[in-house]
C-alpha cells in the first residue's frame, strides 16, 4: 500500500498540468483542462463507447492502458504535434524516470509501452479514445464560445503553416473549425472504429453542449 501511495502523490501534478493543444489554440476558457481530466474522460469514454458498439476487447487492459497513458507527462510535460520536442524520443527518455522514480510496475512498463507502440487492437482502440477526447474536448471549448478558428492567435499563416505541415492542406477550408482540423488529423485512425466522415460531420458535429 505504501507503494502506491507514493505513485500516488508523484503523479499528482498532472491534476495541474493543463494541456497544452488548447493553450496553443487560444482557448480563451476560465480554466483550461487538466492531463488528469484529459485521462479520466478517456476512460469514460472507452467504457461507453465499448458498451455501445459490443467490441470485443479487452476493457480492463483498456482502462489500465487509459489511466496511466499519461504518467510521462510528469516528467516531459504535455507536448503537442507542434513542439519542436520530439514526443517519441522523450517518452523513451521518460523510461528511466518510470523505472528510476515512479518505480512503475512492469505490468504497467508493459502497458505503456504496448499504447505508444500501438501493435495491439487494445493499443489502437486508446489511441482512438486519446484522439476522439481531444477532438470532443475541441468541439466542446467551440461550443461553448472559447475557441475559434479565428481567434487572434489563429492568423491564416499559422493555420496554413500547421495544415501543410500535417498533411491536412487539402482539408483547410476557411468555413473550418479547430475541431474539424483534429478530427481530419487523427481520420484515419478514427474511421477504424466507425467514426467516419459522415458520421463527424452529420452526426457528432450536430451534437451541441450549451
Amino acid at each position: 500500500m505504501i507503494k502506491a501511495i507514493k505513485l500516488y502523490y508523484k503523479i499528482m501534478p498532472l491534476k495541474n498540468l493543463l494541456r497544452s493543444g488548447f493553450i496553443f489554440w487560444g482557448a480563451n476558457a476560465e480554466r483550461i483542462e487538466s492531463v488528469a481530466e484529459h485521462s479520466w474522460s478517456c476512460c469514460l469514454l472507452a467504457l461507453t463507447i465499448q458498451k455501445e458498439t459490443k467490441a470485443k476487447l479487452n476493457l480492463e487492459k483498456i482502462l489500465k492502458m487509459l489511466v496511466i497513458h499519461e504518467f510521462e507527462e510528469v516528467y516531459i510535460g504535455d507536448l503537442t504535434p507542434f513542439d519542436k520536442q520530439d514526443k517519441q524520443i522523450a517518452t523513451a527518455k521518460a523510461r528511466d524516470f518510470f523505472v528510476n522514480d515512479l518505480k512503475l510496475d512492469k505490468e504497467f512498463l508493459y502497458l505503456i509501452d504496448e499504447f505508444n507502440e500501438s501493435k495491439t487492437k487494445e493499443a489502437r482502440f486508446c489511441k482512438m479514445i486519446d484522439r476522439l477526447d481531444a477532438t470532443l474536448m475541441t468541439k466542446y471549448y467551440e461550443d461553448k464560445g472559447q475557441l475559434s478558428i479565428t481567434s487572434t492567435k489563429n492568423s491564416p499563416e499559422k493555420l496554413r503553416s500547421i495544415c501543410e505541415k500535417e498533411s491536412l492542406k487539402d482539408k483547410f477550408q476557411s468555413n473550418c473549425d479547430v475541431s474539424d482540423l483534429f478530427y481530419f488529423y487523427s481520420q484515419d485512425l478514427l474511421s477504424e472504429f466507425g467514426i467516419d466522415e459522415k458520421m463527424w460531420f452529420e452526426k457528432i458535429k450536430k451534437i451541441k453542449t450549451k
